[in-house]
């Protein structure tokens, strides 16, 4: 999203910190402490013919374009979510005003059982946003939101590729497994387009 394909982050714990539950102050960060150029261009991965995946209800397929361009499409249960969908061209100026601010969100029925699991214990009303069927446990930042995260927790998720993802990626009903799977699919075409 911030366009850097090379970093070094030095982590003081046993994990990154959740902050907001957002990427907003990660990219704040970034932006504050600028970037150089390494003098060669950035490993790219061009696709020569559609990628697919399924998983349960949940389905991916990547196409070949010049740049990454990300669509999903949501379907809850919960009427103020219900089916939502919106496409991105990804940039550093959509992702900072867009995406790095969604944050991550969870059912209000299924909150009690990510609690007693032992899970989230660093979860509270200022990382999360509880989705209950009329309302959210707090204002939304953006329109959207929580499809907004959908599509972010999707380009961390390709982030694992190593490279940039040249291609329009669409995902219905996502989720980091059926992203994972893509991703997965996505390393093993890279692997056969490159030389030697």
């Amino acid at each position: 999203g911030m366009r850097i394909d090379n970093v070094v982050v030095q982590v003081d714990g046993p994990e990154v910190p959740i902050l907001d539950g957002s990427a907003k102050e990660w990219a704040a960060l970034l932006r504050s402490a600028g970037s150089v150029s390494l003098g060669r261009p950035a490993s790219e991965l061009h696709l020569e013919e559609p990628v697919a995946v399924t998983l349960g209800d949940s389905g991916a397929v990547a196409v070949p374009n010049a740049s990454l361009r990300l669509t999903c499409v949501t379907d809850y249960a919960p009427p103020v979510l219900g089916v939502q969908a919106a496409t991105r061209q990804i940039g550093k100026s959509v992702f900072e005003r867009e995406l790095a601010p969604a944050r991550t969100f969870a059912m209000y029925h299924e909150v009690q059982a990510i609690l007693d699991a032992g899970l989230a214990r660093g979860g509270s009303l200022e990382n999360a946003l509880i989705v209950y069927d009329d309302r959210f446990s707090d204002e939304l930042r953006m329109p959207q939101e929580c499809l907004m995260h959908k599509m972010l927790d999707l380009l961390g998720d390709l982030a694992v590729l190593g490279m940039r993802l040249c291609a329009h990626v669409t995902v219905v009903r996502p989720g980091h497994a059926v992203n994972a799977r893509l991703v997965g699919r996505l390393a093993a075409a890279s692997a056969v387009n490159r030389p030697g």
